[in-house]
């Protein structure tokens, strides 16, 4: 009878870091999130290769892929239950300071959680609005998923207050980029528009990956920005991310959206599946 474990550090059953961690001093690394659905990780190729980018920019040594499969494996996840797994790379330890010259290996911690049920939303469509959180600029970490996650933990304490799914977060210019845990598109006389990720906000593998879909079709996916008040003249939206797939904005603070063509036929395409 196998054992199941609910989180690995460094290939070792474990739920434990050194007080030491640079991740959890400085919150120096990132982290994916992922949906394991029948037996499979899915959309890992979206998932590693924003590891790859997010290593890139850290200036850390990434973990060997396969390693992380095989920790994913020793979980023992059943192919008939879905849930998230967790993939966290962190600086590891090398002392007191900033300075990150001592470290000598990166830690990765991979753990598994139960999956939230999204059915609902997906078929019934979510209500958003419009929160006074600013998300911070810094190009040099837009796109990734870093393990400093204040400005969503600020959005989502705020969004608590309200009766609202979800969350709508701006940039310093009051430019829309993204809700709290999920990207987001509208669709605006046939064109679908999604927010530039260039100063702050996560590149979603959903996002990525319908972006790719569309590419050569006769409705590429536009990059462009738009603002809270734009946003509410679109004729459809809708919301995505790793775990969610897609799912369709039928309110935004108060106002009313259909669930539209665009968001159903792209929400058939399934883009959360390999």
């Amino acid at each position: 009878m196998s054992i199941h474990h609910n989180s690995m550090v460094n290939g070792i059953p474990n739920d434990k870091i050194p007080v030491y961690d640079r991740g959890l001093a400085y919150g120096d690394g990132f982290f994916e999130t992922l949906y394991w659905h029948q037996g499979q990780l899915q959309n890992w190729n979206y998932h590693w290769k924003r590891m790859q980018r997010s290593a890139l920019v850290f200036q850390l040594k990434l973990p060997v892929e396969e390693d992380l499969i095989e920790d994913v494996a020793a979980l023992n996840l059943s192919p008939e239950n879905d849930c998230v797994v967790k993939m966290i790379i962190t600086r590891g330890t090398g002392g007191r300071g900033y300075s990150p010259a001592n470290c000598t290996s990166t830690v990765r911690i991979v753990s598994c959680s139960a999956l939230p049920d999204y059915s609902q939303h997906k078929v019934d469509g979510i209500s958003i609005t419009l929160l006074n959180t600013v998300l911070g600029s810094q190009p040099m970490l837009a796109g990734l998923k870093h393990l400093n996650r204040l400005n969503q933990v600020f959005a989502r304490i705020e969004l608590e207050k309200t009766s609202y799914f979800e969350g709508l977060v701006c940039n310093q210019d009051g430019h829309v980029r993204e809700v709290i845990a999920s990207n987001i598109f509208i669709v605006r006389k046939g064109k679908i528009i999604t927010p530039p990720l260039t100063d702050c906000g996560v590149e979603g593998t959903v996002r990525a990956k319908i972006i790719h879909l569309f590419e050569n079709s006769n409705t590429p996916i536009i990059i462009d920005n738009f603002t809270p008040n734009e946003l509410l003249l679109a004729d459809e939206i809708f919301i995505t991310n790793s775990l969610l797939g897609v799912c369709p904005v039928i309110n935004v603070s108060g106002s009313s959206f259909p669930i539209g063509e665009q968001t159903r036929r792209i929400s058939d395409m399934k883009p959360e599946f390999n």
